[in-house]
């Protein structure tokens, strides 16, 4: 019974990350790529992920203050790594800064 009420609030808060924008339809795609040998699929490519977007960041940062010619290729390598995993509001947010960029 308690695994049942524990579903349905992951359920709830997995549709609440899509209603707010947060995740998009990619993510559904990485979840249609999960199988009986692959199990962990999502897991881990969302792990590389997050493992490697901190770099990224502090590249772009690094970037705005000091090779602002490299900004556009940054924000590219970022935006695609989030359009692939489904981080809608994240590439959303990038996408202002390349525009705010371009009119800069």
């Amino acid at each position: 019974m308690a695994s049942n009420s524990l579903q349905q609030q992951i359920a709830s808060m997995r549709q609440s990350f899509f209603d707010e924008g947060i995740l998009g339809d990619e993510f559904i795609e990485l979840e249609n790529l999960v199988t009986d040998t692959t199990p962990n699929f999502v897991t881990d490519f969302t792990k590389i992920y997050f493992f490697k977007s901190p770099g990224v960041i502090r590249a772009i940062e690094q970037a705005l203050e000091t090779y602002p010619e490299k900004l556009d290729f940054l924000l590219q390598i970022f935006k695609e790594s989030s359009r692939r995993i489904g981080a809608k509001k994240v590439l959303i947010e990038a996408n202002k800064i390349v525009q705010e960029n371009n009119e800069g």
